[in-house]
C-alpha cells in the first residue's frame, strides 16, 4: 500500500503564543485560531503580566493590542525589544491609527493584523512572518498568489467617510459659531445689565446714606441744643461751660466737627477730632467769624423755617478744610435764639465711610463738576466732570443722573452721577458712584472662554459622532474593495464580513454569493469546459446546483429497430443522412402498430412466436460471422416506405 502522505500541520512544531488584547472577546478569537494549531496560548489583558509571560515562557509570537491604555502597549512593546529581541510580534488593532502604528513601526514591528480576526487573515498575518522563522520550523503557509495583475482601478478623490463627516463639521461649526456668539452676546448683555443695575444701586445706597448721616449728626445736634444749662451758658458766653457741655456729647456721638455759636454768629467753642487720635482727643477753639458767610448759618440766625423745618445742611470750604454741617439753633426759655450749634465731618471722611457702607468708589462734586473729596486712587489725574455734563445734572430732575467711564490706575469704571442734596431739598453739588468694570470684563472673559470651549467640545464630539458613524459605513465596503481587487487578481478564496442588519449586510450576502457562483464557474469550466457541450454542461450546473445529481448506474427500457438497407437504389443510399433518418422515423412510426399487435398476440397466446420472429431470434443468437439476413423480403412499397 502507499504510504499516506504526512500532515505538514502536524510535523510543524508548536508555536507559544503570548496573546495581550485588551478585550476578552478578541483575545478568545486568537487563542481559540492557535489552539486548533495545537499551539501553546497564554493570553491575558494586563501588559505587565504579558511581560512576565514572556520572560517566563519566552514566546516564539506576542500577538499585542494597539488600543491598550495609555502608553503601555509601547512600553511593552520596547521592553519585549530589549529582554527578547528575536521574539517575533504582531500588532492587532480595531480600527486605524496612525500615530501609534508610526510609534509600533520605530520599535520594528512590520506586520498589523485587524479586525475580524478570520483564520485566512491571521493566517496571511502568520505567513508574513515565515522568512524570520526559528530553524527547525517549518515555514507558515503563505498567502494564495494572486492569479493576475492589479487592476487598473480609478483614485478616489473623495471617500464615503469625507462625504459623511465634512457636512457633520459644517453644519457643528455653523451651529457651534451662531450658539456662541447668541452666548456671548446674552452673556455681555446680561452683564453689562447687571452691572447697570449695581452701579444704580450703588448710587441709590449712597444717597440713602447721606440720609441717614443726616440724620445721624441731626440728633446729635438735638443733643446738644436741648442738653440743660446750654441756652443758659450761650447767653451769658460762658466758654468753659460750653465746652464741658457739649464734649461729652461730641464723645459719645464720635463727631469729627462740633461748633458752637452765639446769635451773631461768632464762635464761642469749636470742637475738632484730632485726625488718628483717639475718641477723646479734639482740639479746641473760639471767637472765628467766618461763619457769619455761610449761607445756611445766615438761615437759622435769621429764624428760617421751611417745610423740613428750621435747621439747615451745606457744605462750605472752610480753613480747616472742606465740610458738611448741619446747622440748627439753640432756644433760651422764652424761644428766643440765644445761639447756633453745627455739627458736621470732613469731606474725604464722609466718602469714606460711604465707601465702607456700600462697597463703591465715592466721589463728591460741587455745582459746576470740581472734585471735592473722592475715595479713587487719582494721583494727579483729572477727575472733574463737564461743565455741561454737571449743567445737565443740575438742570434736570432730583432723580435724574448719568452714567461716564473713565480709567484710574489701569481700571476702567463706571461712574453714575447724580445731585446730591440736603434735607433742605438744596442742592449741594453732585455724588457719584463708581464700580470697577473689571469685574465685569474677568467674568465675560472667562465666559466667553468657557463658551468657546464648550464649542470646541462640541465640534470635536459631532466631527468624533461622524468619523465613528462613517467608519462603520465606508469599514465593510473597503473591506469589499479590497476583496474585490482580490478577486480581479483571481484570488476567489476570498470572503466579507457579513455581521449586521442593514443595506451594506445584504451587500456583503450577495458579494459573497457573487464569489461562490464565481468558483462554481472556475471549477465547471476547469472540470468540464473542454470536454463537453455548453447544453450538458448547463445541465450538470444545474443537477449540481440542485443536488440531484445521480453518479451510481441506471436502468431504462428502449426499442431498437435494425433494419437492413442493403438492395436499396444507389439513388436512394446518395441522399444525406439528414433525410435517411427522417424515412426511418416514418417507418419506425408505421412498424409501431404491428409491433405492439405482436405483443399483445404474444401474451395472449403465451406460444411460440411465429417463424419469421423465431427464424430472426435464432439467427441473433448464432455467432455473426456472416451478415444476418432476414426470413423475409421487403416487397417495393415496403422499400419506398423505408426509404
Amino acid at each position: 500500500m502507499p504510504a499516506a502522505k504526512a500532515d505538514p500541520e502536524a510535523m510543524r512544531a508548536p508555536l507559544r503564543v503570548v496573546i495581550v488584547q485588551s478585550a476578552a472577546k478578541d483575545a478568545r478569537t486568537l487563542a481559540g485560531f492557535f489552539n486548533r494549531r495545537r499551539d501553546h496560548v497564554w493570553q491575558t489583558t494586563q501588559p505587565a503580566e504579558a511581560l512576565t509571560l514572556a520572560q517566563r515562557q519566552k514566546p516564539d509570537l506576542v500577538m499585542i493590542d494597539l488600543h491598550l491604555p495609555g502608553t503601555e502597549w509601547l512600553d511593552l512593546l520596547r521592553q519585549l525589544r530589549q529582554a527578547a529581541p528575536a521574539t517575533r510580534i504582531i500588532v492587532t488593532n480595531k480600527f486605524p491609527d496612525l500615530s501609534r502604528e508610526v510609534l509600533a513601526k520605530e520599535q520594528g514591528v512590520q506586520i498589523f493584523l485587524r479586525q475580524p480576526f478570520s483564520r485566512e487573515w491571521v493566517e496571511r498575518a502568520l505567513a508574513q512572518l515565515s522568512d524570520t522563522a526559528r530553524p527547525g520550523e517549518s515555514p507558515l503557509p503563505a498567502a494564495r498568489a494572486p492569479r493576475g495583475a492589479a487592476p487598473d482601478l480609478p483614485r478616489v478623490r473623495f471617500p464615503v467617510a469625507f462625504k459623511i463627516t465634512v457636512p457633520y463639521v459644517v453644519l457643528a461649526v455653523l451651529f457651534v459659531a451662531g450658539a456662541t456668539y447668541l452666548i456671548n452676546q446674552y452673556v455681555v448683555d446680561t452683564l453689562q445689565g447687571r452691572f447697570t443695575s449695581q452701579l444704580v444701586d450703588a448710587g441709590t445706597l449712597s444717597v440713602d446714606w447721606m440720609v441717614q448721616e443726616e440724620t445721624r449728626l441731626l440728633d446729635t445736634l438735638r443733643a446738644l441744643a436741648n442738653t440743660q444749662g446750654m441756652a443758659a451758658a450761650l447767653a451769658s458766653g460762658d466758654a468753659e461751660s460750653i465746652r464741658s457741655l457739649a464734649l461729652p456729647v461730641a464723645v459719645n456721638e464720635r463727631q469729627e466737627s462740633v461748633e458752637i455759636l452765639d446769635a451773631a454768629g461768632t464762635s464761642l467753642v469749636s470742637l475738632r477730632h484730632q485726625a488718628g487720635g483717639p475718641v477723646e482727643a479734639y482740639d479746641f477753639g473760639r471767637g472765628d467769624v467766618v461763619y457769619r458767610d455761610w449761607s445756611f448759618v445766615q438761615k437759622v440766625i435769621q429764624r428760617q423755617t421751611d417745610t423740613a423745618g428750621d435747621k439747615y445742611a451745606g457744605w462750605v470750604h472752610a480753613p480747616w478744610g472742606d465740610y458738611f454741617y448741619i446747622a440748627g439753633p439753640v432756644l433760651d426759655s422764652q424761644g428766643k435764639l440765644a445761639g447756633v450749634v453745627l455739627v458736621g465731618m470732613s469731606l474725604p471722611t464722609l466718602v469714606r465711610q460711604i465707601r465702607a457702607a456700600t462697597l463703591a468708589q465715592v466721589s463728591l462734586y460741587n455745582a459746576d463738576g470740581h472734585l471735592l473729596a473722592t475715595t479713587l486712587p487719582t494721583s494727579g489725574l483729572d477727575l472733574d466732570l463737564s461743565g455741561e455734563l454737571a449743567s445737565q445734572l443740575t438742570a434736570r430732575e432730583a432723580q435724574d443722573s448719568l452714567e461716564r467711564d473713565f480709567v484710574v490706575a489701569s481700571a476702567s469704571y463706571g461712574e453714575i452721577v447724580g445731585p446730591w442734596r440736603a434735607r433742605d431739598g438744596a442742592q449741594l453739588g453732585l455724588i457719584g458712584s463708581a464700580l470697577t468694570r473689571n469685574y465685569i470684563a474677568q467674568p465675560t472673559s472667562l465666559t466667553r472662554l468657557q463658551a468657546f470651549a464648550l464649542a470646541a467640545s462640541a465640534v470635536v464630539v459631532i466631527v468624533a459622532l461622524g468619523t465613528v458613524l462613517s467608519s462603520r459605513i465606508t469599514r465593510p465596503l473597503t473591506q469589499m474593495v479590497r476583496a474585490s481587487n482580490q478577486v480581479a487578481q483571481g484570488n476567489l478564496e476570498v470572503k466579507v464580513d457579513t455581521s449586521g442588519d442593514d443595506e451594506v449586510a445584504v451587500l456583503a450576502h450577495a458579494f459573497n454569493y457573487m464569489i461562490t457562483g464565481l468558483q462554481e464557474g472556475f471549477i465547471y469550466r476547469d472540470l468540464l469546459g473542454r470536454t463537453v457541450s455548453p447544453e450538458v454542461r448547463e445541465q450538470l450546473r444545474q443537477a449540481f446546483a440542485s443536488g440531484d445529481l445521480r453518479l451510481e448506474g441506471q436502468s431504462a427500457t428502449a426499442s431498437v429497430l435494425i433494419s437492413d438497407i442493403r438492395g436499396f437504389p444507389r439513388s436512394r443510399s446518395t441522399r444525406r443522412p439528414p433525410r435517411c433518418w427522417a424515412g426511418l422515423t416514418i417507418t419506425s412510426a408505421a412498424l409501431s402498430p404491428l409491433s405492439a399487435a405482436m405483443a399483445v398476440w404474444s401474451t395472449n397466446s403465451r406460444a411460440t412466436p411465429s417463424w419469421p420472429f423465431s427464424a430472426f431470434c435464432r439467427r441473433r443468437s448464432q455467432p455473426r460471422t456472416a451478415p444476418i439476413r432476414p426470413a423475409w423480403r421487403p416487397s417495393p412499397c415496403s422499400r419506398r416506405l423505408t426509404a
